[in-house]
């Protein structure tokens, strides 16, 4: 249980910290974009040399399979959120190349807030079966969850909702990791082993499509390319010396 609490305490409090405070005082695209890169290649490293290792460490080849519904689940996601999930952020700049997303409505907003949220959600799940606040997915999902709530509260913020709107939903977003490794507590409790090794590797689909998806947005801003890839050597480097250890 107490591990529970702190991993519990991990993912909720940066996330929402952060949300509030950009609520209050939005980052800069070129601070946003570093901690994009370094999250985005941190999450990759922890997915290929923990995450995939420990799904298929059973030989259960058919979850090849749902680690690719999980790829295919997080393009669903973002033609909901715009790509808020994965720290898309030209929506808080009110602009897009891609029209679809581009109006700041109302009904675009009630898109966002269940794909951000599911999202959250199945991040969460496999964490309950890891139970070691301090495993190296649940820090990639806590640094993750930082650019994205910056992201989610920028465009909570273009949206005109009352501060206190806007809290409740930043709230819930960082909530979402929690409830979603209460979920798997639940599921296990049932003894329901196949969802043991069906969530880690739906997450795994997700976070695949999520990191590979950041660098690439990353390298089209040539810019600050030459900064940018120093962040995400630094998350591939940080990742490579948990494996290590």
């Amino acid at each position: 249980m107490s591990s529970f609490i702190l991993t519990s305490v991990l993912l909720f409090l940066p996330a929402f910290a952060v949300g509030v405070f950009v609520l209050k005082r939005p980052l800069g695209k070129r601070s946003l974009g570093f901690m994009l890169a370094f999250s985005g290649s941190f999450l990759l490293s922890i997915t290929i040399t923990h995450l995939l290792p420990d799904v298929f460490h059973g030989h259960q080849h058919w979850l090849g399979v749902v680690v690719l519904a999980g790829f295919f689940l997080q393009i669903l996601f973002d033609v909901f959120s715009g790509g808020v999930d994965h720290g898309h952020h030209e929506m808080t700049h009110g602009h897009t190349h891609n029209h679809s997303h581009a109006h700041p409505s109302s009904l675009s907003l009630w898109g966002v807030l269940p794909a951000v949220y599911l999202h959250g959600l199945i991040e969460g799940v496999p964490l309950f079966y890891i139970q070691r606040f301090d495993h190296p997915i649940v820090l990639a999902i806590a640094f993750h969850g930082i650019p994205v709530v910056a992201v989610f509260a920028n465009v909570l913020k273009n949206r005109g909702l009352n501060f206190n709107v806007r809290l409740i939903l930043i709230g819930l977003f960082a909530l979402m990791p929690v409830v979603g490794m209460a979920l798997g507590g639940a599921l296990s409790t049932h003894n329901q082993s196949v969802w043991v090794m069906v969530f880690p590797a739906l997450a795994a689909g997700v976070f695949l499509n999520m990191s590979t998806t950041i660098l690439l947005e990353s390298g089209h801003e040539h810019q600050y390319k030459w900064r940018r890839l120093l962040f995400v050597f630094a998350g591939l480097v940080l990742g490579l010396m948990f494996h290590l250890n």
